[in-house]
């Protein structure tokens, strides 16, 4: 199933770390369940007002109390994974929620202050219910394609169990099962009623069930694989860019050198555009320092169209590989790239040509926080 462009931007933000975070989570989770280790997940399925994170965000907890993700700013881990690992003893699910604010208004002497209600459920893996859908998530999540995951959190009849969890994708059910046929009709209708349908809590006849989205995060091409491109390849991996490299020295495309990529690609030219996984919601870097290299890689990027070509060097040097672009082909070229930080040196251009990247995929205008009015996080996944 495919959404619309002006839906599938507006949520790209939110989503591309979310996928990222998930993926690795449950490969983790995988590992521990592979070794007969126990573990637990807590999912955040619900906020009011101010919080760092959103729903969909997770913290999984292993039996020795160690934990990877996150579902706050630091602030309820901690609590969270003492509360992990008692649902890994008595094995049942649990739904938790903390208000935080004013001292008054704390919960268990925490002393929280970001002024809003935080709903977590919290799954013991060792329950059947909670690895069956698993190994067919993971495989979900290395494609291309964005899929649901629905988890009963509460049940008020019918033969469904707290922590079951079914996916859809495409319109169909592919993996789990919440134990009760109708609902899963249910379930599965509303993924495919409406492509507003988001992330969030859905209240059934039956259950209370947690709606997930997975969106896959666009991809990030950089044109050059020279030593300035290695943290530019990490940091933009890290915020959640599946990041392909592009180069025509194939001594300079190794694991080695990029660990975060996702692709390496061997390219002379744009005739290798064909073997570069590249479309409307890509985004390239195009710095290979060559004039002759940069210009036509712009031009057949261009042409595509990407929403953002980011090009390394001067003014006059963009200005020069521009000139036979088309004035809709030139819109789409960010030259020179990055933001405006004063970076001096790989490391800070890296954060620079990254912190641009945002800003062009949220729409916002990449100013102080203290001067904006609006909400500084970005949006759930999907309006309801």
């Amino acid at each position: 199933m495919r959404r619309g462009l002006s839906s599938r931007r507006s949520s790209t933000i939110s989503a591309m770390k979310m996928w990222q975070e998930s993926a690795g989570i449950l490969d983790r989770l995988q590992s521990i369940h592979d070794s007969g280790d126990d573990a637990a997940i807590a999912v955040l399925v619900r906020i009011e007002g101010s919080s760092y994170r959103r729903p969909g965000a997770r913290l999984l907890v292993s039996s020795d109390g160690s934990s990877i993700g996150s579902i706050s700013g630091g602030c309820l881990e901690e609590d969270v994974r003492q509360i992990a690992l008692e649902v890994m003893a008595d094995r049942t699910p649990r739904q938790l929620r903390y208000k935080t604010g004013s001292d008054d208004e704390t919960v268990w002497g925490l002393g929280l202050g970001c002024d809003g209600v935080v709903d977590l459920f919290v799954i013991p893996t060792k329950l059947s219910a909670a690895m069956n859908t698993v190994a067919k998530q993971r495989q979900l999540f290395q494609g291309n394609d964005l899929f649901w995951v629905a988890t009963v959190v509460d049940v008020s009849s019918g033969t469904s169990d707290p922590g079951r969890s079914i996916v859809v994708a495409d319109g169909n059910i592919v993996a789990g099962g919440s134990g009760d046929a109708e609902l899963d009709g249910r379930i599965r209708a509303l993924t495919t009623s409406s492509m507003g349908t988001g992330t969030g809590l859905y209240s059934f006849d039956t259950a209370t069930v947690f709606l997930e989205i997975n969106i896959p995060p666009p991809s990030l091409l950089v044109f050059g694989a020279g030593d300035d491109a290695i943290p530019l390849v990490h940091l933009a991996a890290d915020v959640g860019f599946r990041v392909v490299v592009v180069d025509h020295r194939a001594s300079y495309l190794t694991a080695d050198r990029f660990p975060d990529a996702w692709r390496l690609v061997h390219g002379r030219d744009s005739g290798s555009l064909a073997n570069i996984p590249c479309g409307e919601h890509s985004f390239a870097v195009v710095k290979t320092h060559s004039l002759h290299r940069d210009a036509e890689w712009v031009r057949a990027l261009a042409a595509i169209p990407l929403h953002y070509v980011g090009l390394l060097g001067p003014r006059d040097r963009r200005l020069e590989i521009m000139a036979d672009l088309s004035e809709d082909e030139s819109r789409c070229v960010y030259g020179p790239v990055g933001l405006d930080l004063g970076a001096e040196g790989p490391e800070q251009v890296a954060l620079s040509v990254v912190a641009e990247l945002l800003a062009v995929v949220t729409g916002r205008s990449a100013g102080h926080l203290r001067d904006f009015e609006g909400p500084i996080h970005a949006k759930p996944s999907l309006e309801r």
